[in-house]
């Protein structure tokens, strides 16, 4: 949570450097743009621990972010926006 609203997925691999950040999905409110907030899919629970301990409330975009542990599928509701694909 707390992501620049122009972050990309490839940046928040990078956030997440050698943490084992498989699959990210940024989340986009009912209007189709980024809320600032997205989902990690980690290799392995243990580097997705590693990665809550590690990175929570550092800064990505001149904002720090809060990073928190999720075992629950998304809503399906939500609406995703990943970045590097073609519109």
């Amino acid at each position: 949570r707390g992501l620049p609203y122009r972050v990309s997925g490839d940046d928040v691999k990078d956030f997440f450097e050698r943490r084992g950040a498989a699959d990210v999905a940024i989340v986009a409110a009912q209007d189709g743009r980024p809320s600032g907030e997205a989902f990690v899919v980690f290799e392995s629970e243990r580097q997705a621990r590693n990665a809550v301990l590690t990175k929570h409330k550092e800064e990505v975009g001149g904002r720090w972010v809060e990073v928190v542990a999720t075992f629950a599928a998304p809503r399906p509701r939500l609406l995703f926006f990943y970045p590097e694909a073609p519109r």
